[in-house]
């Protein structure tokens, strides 16, 4: 075996690798660093440094890409909540078809019956949740489905599913249903 002119230490001789935290263990710093001043001779502090404008651009910048601190991230969900006329689901299940009188040929679909003033149709529309991605399908109903998301308002075509990202409303004919992110326990 030739010799590579490396010498490996005995186990144990190195310390064992630092593992960095992880994005939730670092604590935020909210604002700048405090500065702390000696006093001069004669009782008086002196004076403060004048800003550095690279530095302030560079926090500036980095606080930009950052999101904000009241925003859950995905690794703080564990699924999605539907609530509204007559509906209130605290988990909503991977395949749940909505209608005055749902039926579905999907094997281990949920079936939920949902009111609306005669404006939603029989079987009218399907959540299709896959544990990661939730997505809404308008299943050809005659007064239609609409999302609205951030305040923007979406009237689905039929059979062209429709992915969620974000709290929503649901209009299937004239019923009004909140869709929102189920929230971790912390």
């Amino acid at each position: 075996m030739a010799d590579s002119g490396f010498i490996v230490p005995p186990p144990g001789l190195l310390p064992e690798p630092v593992q960095a935290p992880s994005r939730s263990e670092v604590p935020e710093v909210s604002g700048p660093a405090p500065i702390f001043f000696t006093t001069l001779p004669g009782g008086a502090p002196p004076a403060a440094p004048e800003p550095d404008e690279t530095a302030a651009e560079a926090v500036a910048e980095v606080a930009a890409d950052a999101p904000p601190t009241d925003v859950a991230g995905p690794e703080d969900h564990t699924g999605w909540i539907l609530a509204g006329d007559g509906v209130s689901l605290d988990t909503v299940p991977p395949v749940l078809v909505l209608g005055r009188e749902p039926v579905s040929s999907e094997d281990g679909a949920a079936l939920i019956a949902v009111s609306g003033a005669g404006t939603v149709s029989k079987t009218h529309a399907i959540i299709r949740f896959d544990g990661e991605t939730l997505s809404v399908e308008d299943l050809g109903s005659t007064n239609g489905t609409a999302v609205t998301v951030a305040g923007k308002r979406t009237v689905l075509d039929a059979r062209t599913p429709f992915v969620v990202g974000d709290d929503a409303e649901l209009r299937l004919g004239d019923a009004r249903l909140d869709l929102r992110r189920a929230m971790l326990d912390h």
